[in-house]
């Protein structure tokens, strides 16, 4: 809330919405009904995978940013393609996420940096599916350590349309 406050004061000509609950299945078509882009900035794989199954049911690119200790990863997922086949989604890639023991953030660590650094690169990629889709990572993963400050994309394959029942 005091976040959505500094953006009205800095810009009076936008609407800033607050969601001030948990997503849950229940509640995540809903959240996502009114808008043409989502971009997923969770620190849990159980909402990362709610939000991808509810763009995959309807259609919405989903804009997906990771972050651990020193490294990070960006892509969109579920973009419809121009053959109206869809690139990859987030469980095409991390079909068995949920159940991996990764440490979050506040028990494993991560560079405060980094956070900046892929949230501003999410951003672009809506900036850039407005724009000029055919230059997004749409169907490719791009992954940096800011420890010896490599980057690379991966090319992913097209989605299989997966989605896990909750």
């Amino acid at each position: 809330d005091v976040a959505a406050e500094r953006l009205r004061q800095q810009n009076l000509a936008i609407h800033v919405a607050t969601y001030p609950m948990r997503v849950t299945a229940d509640n995540v078509m809903d959240l996502i009904a009114d808008y043409d882009i989502i971009v997923e900035g969770t620190d849990n794989f159980e909402t990362k995978g709610l939000l991808n199954d509810a763009c995959v049911l309807s259609g919405k690119p989903l804009v997906y940013g990771a972050i651990y200790q020193y490294e990070g990863q960006v892509s969109i997922w579920n973009v419809r393609q121009p053959d109206g086949s869809y690139s990859a989604n987030y469980r095409d890639v991390f079909p068995e996420v949920e159940e991996a023991q990764v440490p979050n953030c506040r028990e494993g660590g991560v560079i405060p940096t980094l956070a900046g650094i892929i949230g501003s690169m999410q951003a672009n990629e809506v900036l850039k599916h407005s724009s000029q889709p055919a230059a997004t990572l749409s169907g490719k993963l791009w992954m940096i350590n800011v420890i010896d400050g490599t980057c690379r994309t991966i090319r992913l394959k097209k989605s299989t349309g997966t989605i896990i029942s909750t």
